[in-house]
């Protein structure tokens, strides 16, 4: 190809631009869920923002290498909205993103190597915050016969629990689930150090 000289510095920098890094911020997949405005509602979401961005904050301060933090609510309040929000502004190194759609298509394997891969990444992170979003999706739950992924779920309550190796990591897990009671049922619930109802808007004056 006579142009192969010509083009193989513009080709090399196309696939730099495509190349997705390991470590750093999933910045596509949280700025498609911050499309639009967090506009506050009045004092409840003030007491609610702050009282969040106290917890990440105070943990960064802390002697704690886990944390974690479980946004619940009934659908469209909000939560995974919110938890790119507070992992964003935290400023955070290594920020990751797991939601259902990462996983579609991808084998038995595949899913629970995904979700391996970003956690073990996050350990090696001096800070890092994984944003787990609408877990009971996640680990493929089905309400009729109460049906669910068992070696997700494995996969999950490991990862929920384990704390960086390397003394002075800090990563923190935000969650969001539409269904405390399935989480109960299936022991994840326990597994977050705090858990925070996100509620609808209420009356004229929020709305």
């Amino acid at each position: 190809n006579n142009n192969s000289n010509d083009s193989t510095p513009r080709s090399f920098e196309h696939a730099l631009e495509e190349v997705k890094p390991d470590f750093g911020v999933d910045e596509d997949k949280i700025e498609s869920r911050l499309r639009g405005q967090i506009i506050s509602y009045g004092s409840r979401f003030e007491n609610l923002m702050s009282s969040l961005q106290g917890s990440i904050a105070g943990f960064a301060q802390s002697d704690l290498s886990l944390s974690s933090i479980l946004l619940y609510g009934r659908e469209g309040a909000g939560k995974t909205t919110l938890a790119c929000k507070l992992a964003k502004s935290s400023k955070t190194p290594y920020i990751k993103l797991i939601s259902g759609e990462d996983l579609i298509g991808q084998s038995e394997f595949g899913k629970i190597k995904f979700v391996q891969t970003i956690f073990n990444n996050a350990y090696k992170s001096p800070v890092s915050i994984v944003v787990v979003d609408d877990i009971e999706r996640l680990l493929e739950y089905v309400h009729v016969g109460s049906r669910f992924n068992n070696n997700m779920l494995q996969c999950f309550l490991t990862y929920l629990k384990k704390q960086p190796e390397k003394i002075g990591n800090k990563l923190v897990i935000i969650g969001t689930t539409s269904s405390k009671e399935i989480l109960k049922d299936l022991g994840v619930w326990d597994c977050f150090n705090l858990k925070v109802e996100i509620p609808v808007l209420e009356g004229n004056g929020e709305i």
